[in-house]
């Protein structure tokens, strides 16, 4: 979880200050994660629940209770840029059946799995696991879950 340093106006806006979690890392890799069924809640205007409910069935979000926001790989890619960027319109997509290659492939550096983070992950995982289930009546409206790890490098 980044620090929260607090907030900052700028030209008359007012931002929140987090801490900058890929400080420090070569290159990099972060991936958001959405979890729970929907992503709207109940005391949403009715509008709004009608637009994110049906982008809910559209995507893994309602059948799978989890959805890939985007990915970013950093370090040089052909073009310059990042190696990997895969926003929105990616993540919604994807289908139920295409999920595990799309994990496996924003988990992955030129092919290789990270698996020291995602070792790292899976404790996390089941930590959150553990608690959700210690209660009857959980409820994730639009909850994120932002993975940010350095590649394994040889």
């Amino acid at each position: 979880c980044p620090a929260f340093y607090g907030h900052r106006s700028i030209r008359g806006r007012r931002f929140v200050v987090l801490e900058d979690l890929t400080h420090g890392m070569r290159e990099p890799c972060i991936v958001d994660i959405k979890l729970g069924t929907t992503t709207v809640a109940p005391e949403a205007a009715w509008s709004k629940r009608i637009t994110h409910l049906a982008k809910d069935r559209e995507t893994t979000t309602r059948s799978l209770g989890v959805r890939l926001i985007g990915a970013m790989h950093t370090g040089a890619g052909a073009d310059g840029g990042p190696r990997l960027k895969l926003g929105k319109p990616w993540g919604k997509a994807i289908r139920p059946g295409g999920l595990t290659a799309a994990l496996r492939s924003v988990f992955s550096n030129e092919g290789r799995l990270c698996r020291r983070a995602l070792r790292h992950y899976v404790l996390c995982l089941d930590k959150l696991l553990r608690v959700l289930q210690s209660a009857p009546r959980w409820q994730l409206v639009s909850s994120s879950l932002l993975f940010v790890f350095e590649p394994e490098f040889e």
